[in-house]
């Protein structure tokens, strides 16, 4: 029970100010989490089994992570989201699967009244397959290096003998 209190109390702060706050549950004093970027417009929060926080905006999805009891936090990954469904909420599935609902707002907004259906997407963080090509891409430029270093050095023995 103290864990949604505390949660609900971060959201919503977090909505109103674009930062994140520790809340002490039994006294109700809030203290700013020292975050490397702000949180632009976040609407929305769940908390992973792993202790990665996952805020939604409107425009983004951001994971945090602290190592400070948070005192202190870093956003280590932030995901573009389609702007037109207007994210307003987060949850957190099995597997740390994250989903988003949009709840397309700006119709209501609109006076577009009669929407029926929302969406849920899941969220896939992006895997560090760059990284492989990137190191892929290294190991093919130093062997080709490798090789023609060899070659110049055969013609050159060449050329003085």
């Amino acid at each position: 029970m103290k864990s949604t209190f505390f949660l609900t109390l971060i959201n919503a702060l977090l909505i109103i100010t674009g930062k994140m706050y520790k809340v002490n549950v039994s006294n109700g004093t809030a203290k700013t989490v020292k975050l490397d970027k702000d949180l632009t417009a976040g609407d929305g929060m769940a908390v992973r089994s792993d202790g990665v926080v996952v805020v939604v905006s409107q425009y983004k999805v951001y994971y945090i992570k602290s190592e400070s009891d948070w005192d202190e936090g870093v956003v280590f990954d932030e995901i573009a989201l389609d702007v037109e469904g207007f994210a307003t909420g987060v949850i957190v599935g099995e597997s740390n699967r994250v989903y988003v609902l949009y709840g397309y707002v700006m119709e209501a907004i609109m006076g577009n009244v009669d929407r029926e259906e929302f969406s849920i997407l899941e969220i896939e963080e992006d895997d560090n397959i760059w990284l492989f090509v990137l190191v892929g891409f290294r190991l093919t430029y130093f062997l080709f290096w490798r090789f023609q270093m060899r070659r110049l050095v055969q013609n050159m023995d060449k050329r003085i003998a």
